[in-house]
Protein backbone atom coordinates (compact mmCIF):
# COMPACT_ATOMS: atom_id res chain seq x y z
CA UNK A 1 0.00 0.00 0.00
CA UNK A 2 2.85 1.93 1.22
CA UNK A 3 4.67 1.60 -2.54
CA UNK A 4 1.17 2.61 -4.01
CA UNK A 5 0.92 5.82 -2.66
CA UNK A 6 4.57 6.64 -3.49
CA UNK A 7 4.02 6.06 -6.87
CA UNK A 8 0.56 8.04 -7.14
CA UNK A 9 2.43 10.92 -5.65
CA UNK A 10 5.34 10.62 -8.25
CA UNK A 11 2.86 10.29 -11.21
CA UNK A 12 1.38 13.06 -10.19
CA UNK A 13 4.83 14.86 -9.96
CA UNK A 14 5.50 13.90 -12.92
CA UNK A 15 1.96 14.61 -14.30
CA UNK A 16 2.28 18.19 -12.72
CA UNK A 17 6.21 18.79 -14.37
CA UNK A 18 4.79 17.44 -17.87
CA UNK A 19 1.98 20.11 -17.67
CA UNK A 20 3.78 22.96 -16.08
CA UNK A 21 7.04 24.10 -17.69
CA UNK A 22 8.76 26.27 -20.19
CA UNK A 23 9.84 25.72 -23.94
CA UNK A 24 10.38 27.01 -26.84
CA UNK A 25 13.98 28.83 -26.64
CA UNK A 26 13.88 28.87 -29.92
CA UNK A 27 10.95 30.93 -30.37
CA UNK A 28 8.01 30.21 -31.99
CA UNK A 29 5.81 32.33 -35.31
CA UNK A 30 2.32 32.35 -36.02
CA UNK A 31 1.27 33.15 -39.50
CA UNK A 32 -2.49 31.17 -39.03
CA UNK A 33 -5.70 30.38 -37.16
CA UNK A 34 -4.83 26.41 -37.27
CA UNK A 35 -1.63 27.34 -35.52
CA UNK A 36 -2.90 28.91 -32.59
CA UNK A 37 -5.78 26.76 -32.36
CA UNK A 38 -3.43 23.49 -32.59
CA UNK A 39 -0.97 25.42 -29.56
CA UNK A 40 -1.89 23.30 -26.87
CA UNK A 41 -2.05 20.01 -28.65
CA UNK A 42 1.52 20.82 -30.47
CA UNK A 43 3.12 21.84 -26.74
CA UNK A 44 1.60 20.50 -24.12
CA UNK A 45 2.19 21.89 -20.82
CA UNK A 46 3.83 24.98 -21.93
CA UNK A 47 2.86 28.14 -20.12
CA UNK A 48 6.45 30.24 -20.26
CA UNK A 49 8.06 30.51 -23.98
CA UNK A 50 11.85 30.88 -23.72
CA UNK A 51 11.93 32.37 -26.92
CA UNK A 52 10.28 34.99 -28.74
CA UNK A 53 6.28 34.89 -29.79
CA UNK A 54 5.11 36.48 -33.07
CA UNK A 55 1.77 36.89 -34.01
CA UNK A 56 1.08 37.51 -37.50
CA UNK A 57 -1.77 36.50 -40.17
CA UNK A 58 -4.37 38.20 -42.11
CA UNK A 59 -6.89 34.86 -41.35
CA UNK A 60 -5.97 35.20 -37.45
CA UNK A 61 -9.03 36.02 -35.43
CA UNK A 62 -8.52 34.88 -31.53
CA UNK A 63 -5.87 34.14 -29.98
CA UNK A 64 -7.44 31.73 -27.37
CA UNK A 65 -5.23 28.91 -27.97
CA UNK A 66 -2.58 31.02 -26.30
CA UNK A 67 -4.50 31.17 -22.90
CA UNK A 68 -2.49 28.98 -20.95
CA UNK A 69 0.99 31.13 -21.29
CA UNK A 70 1.93 33.05 -18.28
CA UNK A 71 5.09 34.64 -19.63
CA UNK A 72 6.94 35.60 -22.58
CA UNK A 73 10.73 35.41 -22.20
CA UNK A 74 12.00 37.34 -25.19
CA UNK A 75 10.21 39.63 -27.50
CA UNK A 76 6.05 39.26 -27.83
CA UNK A 77 4.95 40.96 -31.13
CA UNK A 78 0.96 41.24 -32.16
CA UNK A 79 1.18 43.21 -35.02
CA UNK A 80 -0.57 43.09 -38.68
CA UNK A 81 -3.70 40.80 -37.62
CA UNK A 82 -6.31 43.02 -39.57
CA UNK A 83 -9.25 40.65 -38.47
CA UNK A 84 -7.70 40.37 -35.12
CA UNK A 85 -10.39 41.88 -32.99
CA UNK A 86 -9.71 40.94 -29.11
CA UNK A 87 -6.76 39.90 -27.09
CA UNK A 88 -8.59 37.79 -24.76
CA UNK A 89 -7.13 34.27 -25.30
CA UNK A 90 -3.95 36.55 -23.12
CA UNK A 91 -5.41 37.07 -20.16
CA UNK A 92 -3.16 34.72 -17.99
CA UNK A 93 0.17 36.45 -19.18
CA UNK A 94 1.66 38.49 -16.41
CA UNK A 95 4.98 39.50 -18.50
CA UNK A 96 6.90 39.88 -20.95
CA UNK A 97 11.00 39.80 -20.89
CA UNK A 98 11.81 41.81 -24.22
CA UNK A 99 9.51 44.20 -26.04
CA UNK A 100 5.78 44.25 -26.45
CA UNK A 101 4.49 45.41 -29.32
CA UNK A 102 1.17 45.64 -30.63
CA UNK A 103 -0.03 47.09 -33.80
CA UNK A 104 -1.93 46.89 -37.12
CA UNK A 105 -4.83 44.82 -35.10
CA UNK A 106 -8.12 45.46 -34.94
CA UNK A 107 -8.40 45.49 -31.35
CA UNK A 108 -10.77 48.38 -29.33
CA UNK A 109 -9.05 48.32 -25.74
CA UNK A 110 -6.44 45.90 -24.23
CA UNK A 111 -8.40 44.39 -21.34
CA UNK A 112 -7.61 41.17 -21.81
CA UNK A 113 -4.30 42.23 -20.80
CA UNK A 114 -5.37 43.36 -17.10
CA UNK A 115 -2.77 41.12 -15.40
CA UNK A 116 0.43 41.80 -17.24
CA UNK A 117 2.66 43.25 -14.54
CA UNK A 118 5.79 44.36 -16.25
CA UNK A 119 6.91 44.74 -19.86
CA UNK A 120 11.04 44.12 -19.54
CA UNK A 121 12.07 46.14 -22.91
CA UNK A 122 10.13 48.69 -25.02
CA UNK A 123 5.99 48.60 -25.22
CA UNK A 124 5.07 50.07 -28.58
CA UNK A 125 1.78 50.63 -29.41
CA UNK A 126 1.15 52.17 -32.56
CA UNK A 127 -0.77 51.59 -36.11
CA UNK A 128 -4.12 50.59 -34.52
CA UNK A 129 -6.90 52.36 -36.56
CA UNK A 130 -9.83 51.26 -33.82
CA UNK A 131 -8.16 51.23 -30.62
CA UNK A 132 -9.48 54.11 -28.45
CA UNK A 133 -7.78 53.59 -25.26
CA UNK A 134 -5.04 51.74 -23.13
CA UNK A 135 -8.23 50.01 -20.85
CA UNK A 136 -6.55 46.41 -19.64
CA UNK A 137 -3.26 47.76 -18.20
CA UNK A 138 -3.95 49.33 -15.21
CA UNK A 139 -1.71 46.44 -13.52
CA UNK A 140 0.84 47.17 -15.66
CA UNK A 141 3.91 48.95 -13.16
CA UNK A 142 7.24 49.24 -15.22
CA UNK A 143 8.15 49.03 -18.67
CA UNK A 144 11.81 48.49 -19.09
CA UNK A 145 12.57 50.20 -22.28
CA UNK A 146 10.82 52.81 -24.15
CA UNK A 147 7.13 53.51 -23.75
CA UNK A 148 5.88 54.70 -28.18
CA UNK A 149 2.07 55.42 -28.43
CA UNK A 150 2.17 56.38 -31.87
CA UNK A 151 0.13 56.42 -34.86
CA UNK A 152 -3.42 55.42 -33.32
CA UNK A 153 -6.19 57.77 -35.23
CA UNK A 154 -9.22 57.36 -32.18
CA UNK A 155 -7.08 57.57 -29.17
CA UNK A 156 -8.49 60.26 -27.27
CA UNK A 157 -6.82 59.07 -23.79
CA UNK A 158 -4.55 57.11 -21.95
CA UNK A 159 -6.86 55.68 -19.59
CA UNK A 160 -5.30 52.33 -18.29
CA UNK A 161 -1.99 53.15 -17.54
CA UNK A 162 -2.62 54.15 -13.98
CA UNK A 163 -0.46 51.54 -12.80
CA UNK A 164 2.42 52.45 -14.48
CA UNK A 165 5.10 54.37 -12.16
CA UNK A 166 8.72 54.06 -14.15
CA UNK A 167 9.65 53.78 -17.68
CA UNK A 168 13.09 52.47 -18.44
CA UNK A 169 13.68 54.69 -22.11
CA UNK A 170 11.77 57.14 -23.96
CA UNK A 171 8.48 58.52 -23.43
CA UNK A 172 7.47 59.09 -27.41
CA UNK A 173 3.37 60.13 -27.76
CA UNK A 174 2.30 61.60 -31.03
CA UNK A 175 0.12 61.05 -34.24
CA UNK A 176 -2.70 60.05 -31.61
CA UNK A 177 -6.25 61.93 -31.49
CA UNK A 178 -5.46 62.17 -27.61
CA UNK A 179 -7.52 65.07 -26.14
CA UNK A 180 -5.61 64.37 -22.21
CA UNK A 181 -2.71 63.03 -21.31
CA UNK A 182 -4.86 61.11 -18.39
CA UNK A 183 -3.19 58.23 -17.11
CA UNK A 184 0.27 59.57 -16.80
CA UNK A 185 -0.32 60.66 -13.32
CA UNK A 186 1.41 58.11 -11.36
CA UNK A 187 4.83 57.67 -13.82
CA UNK A 188 8.04 59.25 -11.81
CA UNK A 189 10.75 58.83 -13.78
CA UNK A 190 10.99 58.05 -17.19
CA UNK A 191 15.14 57.58 -17.59
CA UNK A 192 14.88 58.92 -21.06
CA UNK A 193 13.76 62.03 -23.41
CA UNK A 194 10.30 63.42 -23.51
CA UNK A 195 9.14 63.59 -27.05
CA UNK A 196 5.80 65.13 -27.57
CA UNK A 197 5.46 65.05 -31.17
CA UNK A 198 7.73 64.02 -33.79
CA UNK A 199 9.51 66.29 -35.71
CA UNK A 200 8.37 64.23 -39.39
CA UNK A 201 5.29 62.66 -38.45
CA UNK A 202 3.74 65.54 -36.26
CA UNK A 203 1.96 65.88 -33.08
CA UNK A 204 -0.95 65.43 -31.60
CA UNK A 205 -3.31 67.84 -32.71
CA UNK A 206 -5.90 67.47 -29.88
CA UNK A 207 -4.40 67.67 -27.10
CA UNK A 208 -4.52 70.88 -25.29
CA UNK A 209 -2.43 70.58 -22.08
CA UNK A 210 0.40 68.60 -20.71
CA UNK A 211 -1.39 67.90 -17.50
CA UNK A 212 -0.69 64.37 -16.44
CA UNK A 213 3.27 64.49 -16.58
CA UNK A 214 3.64 66.44 -13.22
CA UNK A 215 4.73 63.89 -10.98
CA UNK A 216 7.82 62.84 -13.35
CA UNK A 217 11.18 64.24 -11.80
CA UNK A 218 12.26 66.45 -14.10
CA UNK A 219 15.98 65.07 -13.11
CA UNK A 220 15.33 61.75 -14.87
CA UNK A 221 14.20 63.46 -18.70
CA UNK A 222 16.96 63.42 -20.56
CA UNK A 223 15.68 65.17 -23.98
CA UNK A 224 12.87 67.50 -24.00
CA UNK A 225 11.08 67.78 -27.33
CA UNK A 226 7.22 69.23 -27.33
CA UNK A 227 6.19 70.51 -31.24
CA UNK A 228 3.72 70.07 -34.02
CA UNK A 229 0.71 69.69 -31.21
CA UNK A 230 -1.58 72.17 -33.24
CA UNK A 231 -3.98 72.91 -30.00
CA UNK A 232 -1.35 72.78 -27.13
CA UNK A 233 -1.34 75.69 -24.91
CA UNK A 234 -0.98 74.75 -21.89
CA UNK A 235 3.19 73.38 -21.20
CA UNK A 236 4.19 74.76 -17.67
CA UNK A 237 3.64 71.35 -15.47
CA UNK A 238 6.15 70.54 -12.60
CA UNK A 239 8.32 68.60 -14.72
CA UNK A 240 9.01 70.53 -17.78
CA UNK A 241 9.35 74.12 -15.78
CA UNK A 242 11.88 72.08 -14.02
CA UNK A 243 14.11 70.75 -16.72
CA UNK A 244 13.77 74.26 -18.09
CA UNK A 245 15.64 75.76 -14.91
CA UNK A 246 18.02 72.35 -14.94
CA UNK A 247 17.96 70.77 -18.74
CA UNK A 248 19.83 67.58 -18.81
CA UNK A 249 20.30 67.74 -22.58
CA UNK A 250 18.67 69.30 -25.73
CA UNK A 251 14.89 71.37 -25.54
CA UNK A 252 12.92 71.25 -28.69
CA UNK A 253 9.54 73.55 -28.50
CA UNK A 254 8.03 74.99 -31.26
CA UNK A 255 4.99 74.37 -33.80
CA UNK A 256 2.48 74.54 -30.90
CA UNK A 257 -0.85 76.81 -29.71
CA UNK A 258 0.29 80.22 -28.07
CA UNK A 259 1.39 79.81 -25.18
CA UNK A 260 3.41 76.74 -26.02
CA UNK A 261 4.91 77.74 -28.81
CA UNK A 262 8.24 78.08 -27.82
CA UNK A 263 10.78 77.54 -24.67
CA UNK A 264 10.35 81.88 -24.15
CA UNK A 265 6.88 81.28 -24.29
CA UNK A 266 6.77 77.98 -21.76
CA UNK A 267 9.79 79.90 -19.24
CA UNK A 268 7.10 82.76 -19.28
CA UNK A 269 4.33 80.91 -18.39
CA UNK A 270 6.19 78.65 -15.26
CA UNK A 271 7.66 82.10 -14.11
CA UNK A 272 3.94 82.96 -13.40
CA UNK A 273 3.20 80.07 -11.70
CA UNK A 274 6.19 80.29 -9.06
CA UNK A 275 5.25 83.74 -8.95
CA UNK A 276 1.52 82.00 -7.50
CA UNK A 277 3.37 79.90 -5.48
CA UNK A 278 5.81 82.51 -4.02
CA UNK A 279 2.67 84.42 -2.76
CA UNK A 280 0.95 81.95 -1.42
CA UNK A 281 3.90 81.19 0.81
CA UNK A 282 4.19 84.86 1.87
CA UNK A 283 0.36 85.02 2.61
CA UNK A 284 0.32 81.84 5.07
CA UNK A 285 1.29 82.80 8.47
CA UNK A 286 1.11 81.29 11.49
CA UNK A 287 0.91 83.24 15.17
CA UNK A 288 1.99 82.83 17.41
CA UNK A 289 5.55 81.04 16.32
CA UNK A 290 6.85 79.82 18.83
CA UNK A 291 3.51 78.48 20.91
CA UNK A 292 2.82 76.42 23.65
CA UNK A 293 -0.18 74.99 23.37
CA UNK A 294 -2.07 76.71 19.72
CA UNK A 295 -0.69 78.46 16.37
CA UNK A 296 -3.19 79.91 14.25
CA UNK A 297 -2.72 79.76 10.17
CA UNK A 298 -4.34 82.41 7.92
CA UNK A 299 -3.93 82.45 4.24
CA UNK A 300 -5.82 83.31 1.39
CA UNK A 301 -6.48 81.39 -2.18
CA UNK A 302 -7.47 83.28 -5.03
CA UNK A 303 -10.19 80.78 -6.43
CA UNK A 304 -12.45 77.94 -5.70
CA UNK A 305 -9.67 74.79 -4.38
CA UNK A 306 -9.34 71.89 -2.97
CA UNK A 307 -7.12 72.53 0.12
CA UNK A 308 -4.96 70.41 2.41
CA UNK A 309 -3.43 71.67 5.02
CA UNK A 310 -0.85 68.58 7.23
CA UNK A 311 1.46 69.01 9.80
CA UNK A 312 4.77 66.71 10.15
CA UNK A 313 7.81 66.30 12.77
CA UNK A 314 11.67 66.67 12.30
CA UNK A 315 11.43 63.11 10.93
CA UNK A 316 8.79 63.15 8.14
CA UNK A 317 5.90 61.50 10.01
CA UNK A 318 2.34 63.06 9.58
CA UNK A 319 1.14 64.10 12.94
CA UNK A 320 -2.26 66.00 11.95
CA UNK A 321 -4.29 66.85 9.33
CA UNK A 322 -5.57 70.58 9.90
CA UNK A 323 -7.85 70.64 6.20
CA UNK A 324 -8.60 68.23 3.39
CA UNK A 325 -11.27 69.67 1.71
CA UNK A 326 -12.39 72.30 -1.30
CA UNK A 327 -12.67 75.94 -0.17
CA UNK A 328 -14.05 79.12 -1.64
CA UNK A 329 -11.63 81.88 -2.90
CA UNK A 330 -10.71 84.53 -0.14
CA UNK A 331 -8.87 84.50 3.37
CA UNK A 332 -9.67 81.42 5.51
CA UNK A 333 -7.89 80.14 9.30
CA UNK A 334 -7.27 77.26 10.96
CA UNK A 335 -6.31 76.75 14.55
CA UNK A 336 -4.15 73.89 15.54
CA UNK A 337 -4.25 72.66 19.02
CA UNK A 338 -0.73 71.17 19.66
CA UNK A 339 -0.67 70.90 23.57
CA UNK A 340 -0.40 66.83 23.52
CA UNK A 341 2.70 66.83 21.33
CA UNK A 342 6.16 67.33 22.67
CA UNK A 343 7.91 70.32 22.57
CA UNK A 344 10.09 70.80 18.94
CA UNK A 345 10.20 72.05 15.54
CA UNK A 346 7.32 71.09 13.33
CA UNK A 347 6.58 71.96 9.61
CA UNK A 348 3.93 72.65 7.53
CA UNK A 349 2.51 71.62 3.78
CA UNK A 350 -0.13 73.50 2.68
CA UNK A 351 -1.84 72.87 -0.99
CA UNK A 352 -4.24 74.59 -2.84
CA UNK A 353 -4.82 72.70 -6.61
CA UNK A 354 -1.48 72.65 -8.11
CA UNK A 355 0.06 75.24 -5.58
CA UNK A 356 2.07 74.44 -2.95
CA UNK A 357 4.11 75.76 0.58
CA UNK A 358 5.87 74.48 3.48
CA UNK A 359 6.88 76.42 6.83
CA UNK A 360 8.58 75.72 9.79
CA UNK A 361 6.72 76.43 13.50
CA UNK A 362 7.99 76.12 17.32
CA UNK A 363 6.08 74.49 19.80
CA UNK A 364 7.47 74.96 23.05
CA UNK A 365 6.57 73.75 27.03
Amino acid sequence: MKRFIILLFTLACTHGIAYSQSCLPESIYFSTQNQIDSFQINFPGCIEIEGDVIINGDDITNVDGLSVLTSVWGVFRISGNNSLSSLEGLGNLTSVGGYLRISACAVTDLSELENLISVGGDLIIHYNSYLTSLTGLINLDSVGGDLKIVFNPVMINLTGLEGLTSIGGNLNIYSNALNSLSGLENITSIAGGLFIGNLEYGGNPFLATLSGLDNIDAGSITDLSIIHNASLSTCEVKCVCDYLVAPNGTIEIHDNAPGCNSQEEVEDACESISVEEITIHKLCTIYPNPSSVALNFTFRISQYHYVTLKVYDVHGREVATLMDEQLTAGSHRVTWNAERLPSGIYFYHLTAGNQSSTGKMVVLR
